[in-house]
C-alpha cells in the first residue's frame, strides 16, 4: 500500500505546481500606462532680479540765479508739469519787460515799411532792412519768454523725488544739478543671466516675476534688451519692462523680486518620460515596455539623458515616440506579465455606471 500511495501524492504535488504556474503565467494586472511623446516641452528657469527706474534725472535750470523758493522735499511724490524750484525771476521780468517794448515798436515800424514796399513807395535796401530787424527783435523777445518760463523747474514725468542738492537763497549757474528725480511709471527689472543662458536667448518666450511681498501676484514683463557684453563673472544683464498698470502700482525702485524666464528648450533630444516609470538595477535603467499586439510586459533597457522639472527625464535610446511603458507601480510587475491599461474614469461616467 504504502509503495503505491507514494507515486499518487507526486502526481498530485505535481499537478498543483502546474496549475498554479498556468495561473500565474494567465494573472492579468492592471497598470497605468502612458504613450512616450516627442520631448518639445517648454522649461521655467529663475534669477533674482532688481527693480529699477524706467526714468532717472538729474533736473537742472536753463537759467542761472538765487533759489527763491523749493516746492518739492526729498521723498515726495509728483506730477509731470509740477513746480518743483523756482529762481528769483525779477531780472528776468525787467528783461522780457523792456524787450516786449522794443519789439512792438520795431514791428511797428516794420510793419509800416513792409506796407509801402508794396505800395513801391520804398527802395528794396530799407525793406530787407526792416525784415530782418522784425525777425531780430521776434528772436530776441522769443527768447527772453522763455529764459522767463525756465526760472520754473517743472517735473518732466510723473515719479518720486530723491534729492535736493540746492537749498533756498543758494545761486546757481545754468546746468547744474538741483534735483534728483526718478520715474514711477514705467519701472524696470535687471537680472544677470550666465553666458550659456544667453546663447539660449532666441528660445526665450515669455517673463513674469513675483515678490515676497506679495505672493498671490504675477506681474508681466517684457524683454527690453540684453547686453551682450558679460561681466568679469561671465553674467549677462537682461532688461526687462514691467508691463502692467498694476505692477507699476506695488513695485518699487529698488525691490528684490523673483524672475521667471520660459524658454523653448532645445538641448533636449530623443523622447520624455515620466521618472516614476525608470527602474534601475545592476546599473543599468530600464523601463516596461508593452507590446500592445499580446499586452504582455518586457523589459527594455534605456539610457537617460538628464530630469527637469515636473518629474520627467528625457531619454536618448531605447525607446521611441508612440511606445507605450508602464509609469507606475513598476516593482510588481514581472517579464511576460500580461497588463491591461486602467482606463481613465469618463467625468461624465462618475464611478463607472454607464
Amino acid at each position: 500500500m504504502n509503495k503505491r500511495s507514494i507515486p499518487l501524492a507526486l502526481f498530485v504535488v505535481l499537478l498543483f505546481s502546474c496549475q498554479s504556474r498556468v495561473a500565474d503565467k494567465t494573472e492579468v494586472l492592471y497598470v497605468k500606462t502612458e504613450v512616450i511623446k516627442y520631448n518639445d516641452s517648454e522649461t521655467t528657469i529663475n534669477f533674482p532680479g532688481k527693480v529699477k527706474a524706467g526714468s532717472h534725472s538729474e533736473l537742472s535750470f536753463r537759467v542761472s540765479g538765487p533759489i527763491k523758493v523749493i516746492h518739492a522735499q526729498a521723498g515726495n511724490k509728483v506730477k509731470k508739469g509740477e513746480i518743483l524750484a523756482e529762481i528769483d525771476s525779477r531780472d528776468y521780468l525787467l528783461q522780457l519787460e523792456a524787450t516786449e517794448a522794443e519789439y512792438y515798436k520795431v514791428k511797428g515800424e516794420a510793419e509800416r515799411v513792409i506796407a509801402l514796399y508794396k505800395k513801391n513807395s520804398v527802395t528794396e535796401n530799407d525793406y530787407q532792412k526792416a525784415v530782418y530787424g522784425l525777425q531780430q527783435i521776434t528772436a530776441k523777445y522769443n527768447s527772453h519768454k522763455n529764459a522767463l518760463q525756465d526760472t520754473k523747474l517743472i517735473a518732466p514725468y510723473n515719479g518720486y523725488v530723491n534729492k535736493i542738492h540746492y537749498q533756498e537763497n543758494e545761486t546757481i549757474g545754468a546746468g547744474m544739478p538741483v534735483i534728483s528725480m526718478m520715474g514711477s511709471d514705467n519701472l524696470k527689472i535687471e537680472i544677470a543671466i550666465p553666458s550659456q543662458e544667453y546663447l539660449k536667448k532666441e528660445s526665450f518666450i515669455s517673463f513674469d516675476c513675483s515678490s515676497e511681498l506679495f505672493p498671490d501676484k504675477i506681474f508681466p514683463l517684457k524683454l527690453s534688451g540684453i547686453d551682450p557684453k558679460a561681466n568679469l563673472n561671465q553674467l549677462h544683464s537682461v532688461f526687462l519692462d514691467v508691463q502692467s498698470k498694476e505692477g507699476n502700482e506695488l513695485l518699487t525702485p529698488g525691490m528684490i523680486v523673483n524672475v521667471y524666464v520660459k524658454q523653448k528648450e532645445t538641448e533636449r533630444s530623443g523622447v520624455i518620460i515620466p521618472i516614476s516609470s525608470v527602474i534601475h538595477q545592476k546599473g543599468k535603467t530600464y523601463v516596461w515596455k508593452i507590446n500592445n499586439n499580446e499586452s504582455t510586459a518586457h523589459k527594455q533597457e534605456i539610457e537617460l539623458e538628464k530630469i527637469f522639472e515636473g518629474g520627467y527625464v528625457s531619454v536618448i535610446s531605447g525607446l521611441s515616440p508612440n511606445d507605450t511603458i508602464i509609469v507606475a507601480g513598476v516593482q510588481s510587475v514581472k517579464e511576460g506579465q500580461i497588463v491591461k491599461p486602467i482606463q481613465k474614469e469618463s467625468p461624465t461616467n462618475a464611478g463607472g455606471i454607464l
